[in-house]
């Protein structure tokens, strides 16, 4: 662990004392980049509290000045929680804040339901990786529910992100160096890869822009070869070799989902996908 993420795992779990001795409060977590062990000097602080009951705009408040921090942001519920982010020696602690009962039921949501909302899903990621610092045993039983990934949620999530653009697509915004347009269906189809590959290896979204995209690739097992490094490359080609590789990473997607996931039916995204490159190969 590095010196700025060991610093701010300390502060934290300094800040999270306070919460920790309200009896109001069920349980606390360190979260983000500092619990996974990722932070530098330009990390926040993230943590989550898990609440019995609705707290007040006094309590929250009351605590951060027992942290000796000054509010930056504070909002009213939203989502089915609180948010504030406040300043604690010089670093921003961005504070989540829900009632326990609600991850009880994003858990049945997503595990039994098989929601793909990013906003359940991210929850759970962070609660996969969190770090306790009061009540430890509650967290450990949520990630206990979620460690066993369905394979309905798996297949769901590959259905939903099998798909890479209009059919005119970037081959034809290639060819006329029209490149925000371009990169913009490029980022989208990175992100449907990583969705795809999110469902084959059995792993919740983390983020919505796919932060720390390198330490996700590098967990998964199930995933095309190099992949960290031809995804970043694809910026640095030609517009026209962007596309290529593009193209050769999906059709190496499709090759894994028939391997790995065979009840997932890729016919018709297959078919259509090639069909759309045959024209440009054939010119």
């Amino acid at each position: 662990m590095n010196k700025a993420n060991l610093w701010r795992e300390q502060l934290a779990i300094q800040i999270g004392a306070h919460y920790a001795h309200h009896s109001n409060v069920d349980a606390v977590a360190l979260t983000g980049s500092v619990a996974r062990n990722l932070a530098d000097q330009y990390s926040d602080i993230e943590i989550h509290v898990f609440w019995k009951q609705s707290p007040t705009d006094e309590d929250r408040k009351s605590i951060i000045t027992q942290a000796d921090g000054d509010i930056f942001q504070f909002w009213p519920i939203e989502e089915d929680e609180w948010s504030e982010s406040f300043i604690v020696q010089g670093v921003k602690v961005d504070l989540s804040g829900f009632l326990s009962e609600t991850i009880d039921q994003v858990i049945i949501d997503v595990i039994e339901q098989y929601e793909l909302t990013d906003y359940k899903q991210i929850l759970l990621a962070s609660i996969q990786q969190a770090t306790p610092i009061h009540h430890p045993e509650i967290l450990k039983a949520w990630q206990q529910k979620i460690k066993n990934y369905p394979v309905g949620l798996a297949k769901k999530m590959v259905m939903y992100h099998l798909s890479f653009g209009p059919q005119w697509g970037p081959e034809m915004l290639a060819e006329r160096d029209d490149l925000v347009f371009l990169y913009d269906l490029i980022n989208k189809s990175q992100k449907n890869i990583l969705g795809v590959l999110l469902g084959l290896n059995r792993m919740y979204l983390a983020h919505p822009g796919f932060k720390w995209m390198t330490q996700t690739i590098e967990a998964m097992t199930i995933k095309p070869d190099q992949l960290t490094t031809r995804m970043k490359q694809i910026y640095q080609l030609t517009p026209k070799q962007a596309v290529d590789e593009l193209h050769n990473i999906i059709e190496e997607l499709f090759e894994l989902i028939e391997t790995h996931l065979p009840e997932v039916e890729t016919e018709s995204a297959k078919s259509w996908f090639q069909h759309r490159r045959a024209p440009l190969e054939s010119a």
